[in-house]
């Protein structure tokens, strides 16, 4: 099977489902995770790994599934591309086009999309207000503008957008509204009440099931509960989001913190170890953090620790 030829029905379907066609961020995320490449391993000029993993990519396959009426995530895509492939010989019934205000909607949080790709936030805004405008309950817009948002800080505004994202069914907004508690405000009950309720969301089929974003409400779940004393249960679930996604640095680094909590000093220096060396480049906001962090607990517990980060 050619890729150009199957990501061109796939961007058909696309058309069909949504009046709009896949952009070329979108395409050169599909064309790299059919290669076999990681998130880390893919090369997208202009674009933080971070944000593709946990904001742009998420947002494409839900979009796929819902055009293609298969479940698409990064590990299912060559799957759903021979299946498509092989399906394009029979006729498909026309899909019902979607309203004049959802297009409409969907045009302005596209156009949004593209200023803040582009750098302008200022525009980007305008548009996915436009879109609110237009459609009240276009979840996609509050997310986006939630993101945006919180790049420049302006967290109090991002919570709120993400609120109201979660509530249009958007699991992964509960899972960036429950880091910016934790984070922003300390409020760890209110952040494992929030991980609860995405949890929840993504076992129903009519929800986005990506493992990236259950891996991210778990791995929040762990670091409300370890601000609470509950290390046991944090490690469990930092146990079960490691099963869905090894590379997330943040993961790893409460692991070591929650092994140190309970008193397993040997487990601990491996894992602050393991932290250290594999994630010296990650791009999460409290890197530093985690970071110096690390190093006090390997220069503490071993006496060894490198300044460039990395352990021999």
């Amino acid at each position: 099977m050619e890729l150009e030829d199957a990501l061109s029905g796939l961007n058909q379907r696309v058309k069909d489902h949504t009046g709009e066609i896949l952009n070329e961020l979108e395409k050169e995320i599909i064309r790299q995770s059919w290669e076999g490449l990681t998130y880390d391993q893919m090369k997208i000029p202009g674009y933080k790994v971070e944000s593709i993993k946990q904001n742009i990519a998420p947002q494409l396959w839900k979009l796929l599934s819902k055009a293609t009426g298969k479940i698409v995530t990064k590990k299912t895509l060559p799957i759903v591309l021979e299946a498509l492939e092989k399906e394009r010989s029979r006729p498909l019934p026309p899909a019902p086009p979607p309203s004049q205000e959802s297009q409409d909607a969907i045009a302005a949080n596209n156009r949004g999309f593209d200023s803040y790709i582009n750098g302008d936030l200022t525009q980007a805004n305008k548009q996915f207000e436009l879109a609110l405008k237009i459609n009240p309950d276009h979840g996609a817009s509050y997310y986006n503008q939630a993101w945006s948002y919180e790049q420049v800080g302006d967290f109090d505004r991002a919570i709120e957008l993400y609120r109201q994202a979660a509530l249009q069914g958007f699991a992964a907004a509960y899972s960036n509204l429950a880091r910016l508690h934790i984070i922003e405000e300390k409020k760890y009950d209110l952040a494992v009440n929030i991980c609860g309720r995405g949890l929840a969301l993504v076992q129903e089929d009519t929800v986005e099931s990506d493992k990236i974003v259950k891996a991210a409400l778990l791995t929040y779940l762990a670091w409300a509960w370890i601000n609470q004393g509950r290390d046991e249960d944090a490690l469990e679930k930092l146990q079960e989001a490691l099963e869905l996604e090894r590379d997330r640095a943040l993961t790893h680094a409460l692991m070591a913190q929650a092994l140190d909590n309970l008193g397993q000093p040997t487990e601990a220096l491996e894992a602050w170890k393991n932290y250290l060396n594999k994630y010296p480049q990650c791009n999460c906001r409290d890197k530093d953090v985690w970071m110096a962090k690390a190093r006090q607990r390997l220069k503490e517990q071993s006496g060894t620790y490198a300044i460039n980060g990395n352990l021999d």
